[in-house]
């Protein structure tokens, strides 16, 4: 199985997009300064995955000059983030939220230390009742079929990620 992984000058050209759209190209401009400046290693790790990119950008819109300390800041921020987003489209309790959270977790470690495609069988075993409720929450997205069963990849609504058949995206 193949990473994908940024270069240092898409990652800049997909800040760039992200901001543009968004009429802020100054604040896609501080984020790569503020990245590529970065004192810790993990940082400039991030910025390679496609997915990272993009929660980098949406966490450092709503909080301009803020660096999220460690992975896990950063996932948590995030994840406040999309469910606040999601607020009037789903009723969403802090109880869901967690419960989510926990099975999308356990999902993402098992993809990784196994090495394996996220399968819409091994989706649907790992989140049972929840399955359709992180798709409309905007976590998973439908990937490209392997052999005959849909992948299905980490994502949010953001245009850097959710383009259409992505092979991989990975939470590393």
């Amino acid at each position: 199985m193949q990473h994908q992984y940024l270069t240092p000058e898409q990652v800049k050209g997909a800040i760039a997009d992200w901001f543009a759209q968004r009429q802020q190209p100054e604040l896609g401009q501080q984020l790569v300064q503020r990245l590529y400046f970065a004192e810790n290693n993990w940082i400039l790790d991030t910025v390679r995955n496609p997915f990272l990119v993009s929660l980098w950008c949406q966490c450092w819109e709503l909080n301009p000059e803020e660096i999220p300390e460690t992975k896990a800041d950063l996932y948590d921020r995030i994840s406040r983030t999309m469910y606040a987003n999601q607020e009037n489209e789903l009723a969403i309790a802090l109880l869901q939220q967690q419960a989510l959270n926990q099975k999308l977790a356990e999902l993402a470690l098992r993809g990784i230390v196994e090495d394996i495609p996220l399968c819409e069988s091994l989706v649907a075993s790992v989140l049972g009742e929840q399955f359709q409720f992180a798709k409309d929450v905007g976590w998973l997205g439908e990937g490209e079929r392997e052999t005959n069963e849909l992948v299905y990849v980490f994502c949010d609504r953001l245009p850097i990620c959710t383009r259409p058949k992505a092979r991989y995206l990975y939470l590393c």
